[in-house]
């Protein structure tokens, strides 16, 4: 989904999604103990690389340990749960694609409503992948493919709701396409079951398709950013590929349960954006495909707003629903 610009208002208020706090709550001596960085997806996906380098990061930083913990299910849900039920004092934080913010509350009606967003940590487009064995190459033939209807094609994703599902239901809506959703537990199994031949087709990140794509696993259709990736400059966007003005950007982001008081929010929000901002820091996430942002705590929340009424829409034009 396009974050070409940040929106100046909320559709939500900000005690909702910054949470709310006492005057007197202050981060003087934040983190006092052990913070664990919660990763709502199984191991090996966007979620859990960057929540594994934050976590190196940040224990250096503020002399404490830093854990990741993984914590799959629902979408996202289980994990964002966790988190959401978990003391608001910045100590339990939660690193997910923002799907857990924006698309959960709807798709799942046990799903937590209320997030301190914190920041946007990484952007980037999806790869449209498939394994190397299957004989389509690009997305003209994908369409002959799918026009045929001898047999649907199977398309992988994260989960239900998750951003690579969502981008799957834009491409069905825009294509004309009848694919059928396969969803997994985390975005490393669902990659591995398109590597391994079981599944036809997945959009997916590109720290995920690197090396599947150099070992000749896997090969990439098109992208969904609106100008060539840096890396996969020989792969045509959707909209080269005969879907004009089709684009989608994954967001990844920080969070801390509601009520988390803000002068934690805004010292951890320093910190990261901080550390987002080092030289080492922006070659790694470009190296990735991943483009660092280290936005405010407002600008986070306004986005975050914007999008969760643009999903809604989605949810109910593809009808989207949990399986």
């Amino acid at each position: 989904m396009s974050f070409k610009a940040l929106l100046p208002c909320a559709l939500l208020t900000a005690g909702m999604v910054l949470g709310t706090a006492s005057p007197l709550a202050g981060a003087q001596d934040f983190p006092d103990k052990p913070v664990k960085i919660v990763v709502p997806f199984a191991p090996g996906g966007v979620s859990d690389i960057l929540g594994r380098v934050l976590a190196d990061k940040l224990s250096t930083r503020w002399n404490q340990t830093v854990i990741v913990e993984n914590k799959p299910g629902a979408g996202g849900g289980i994990g964002a749960d966790h988190v959401a039920k978990s003391p608001a004092d910045g100590h339990t934080l939660l690193i997910a694609d923002a799907s857990v913010a924006t698309t959960n509350p709807t798709l799942y009606p046990a799903a937590p409503k209320e997030f301190a967003a914190i920041i946007n940590i990484a952007r980037f487009g999806q790869i449209l992948v498939a394994p190397s064995t299957l004989p389509i190459n690009n997305i003209g033939e994908l369409l002959a493919q799918d026009k045929q209807k001898t047999s649907r094609l199977n398309v992988a994703s994260s989960g239900n709701g998750t951003s690579n599902h969502l981008v799957l239901e834009k491409f069905k809506a825009a294509s004309g396409t009848n694919m059928t959703h396969v969803p997994f537990k985390g975005a490393g199994q669902a990659i591995g079951n398109v590597a391994g031949g079981q599944v036809d087709l997945m959009f997916t990140s590109a720290p995920l398709a690197n090396p599947l794509i150099g070992s000749g696993k896997l090969k990439a259709l098109a992208v969904t950013t609106p100008t060539r990736m840096a890396g996969f400059e020989q792969v045509p966007t959707l909209a080269e590929s005969g879907l004009p003005g089709f684009e989608w950007l994954s967001i990844q982001g920080l969070f801390a349960p509601p009520g988390t008081p803000q002068a934690v929010l805004r010292k951890i929000n320093r910190d990261v954006a901080d550390i987002l901002r080092q030289p080492d820091m922006r070659e790694r996430w470009s190296k990735m495909g991943l483009e660092a942002v280290d936005n405010t705590q407002q600008e986070f929340t306004a986005w975050i707003n914007a999008e969760r009424t643009a999903i809604i829409k989605l949810i109910q034009s593809a009808n989207i629903k949990v399986e």
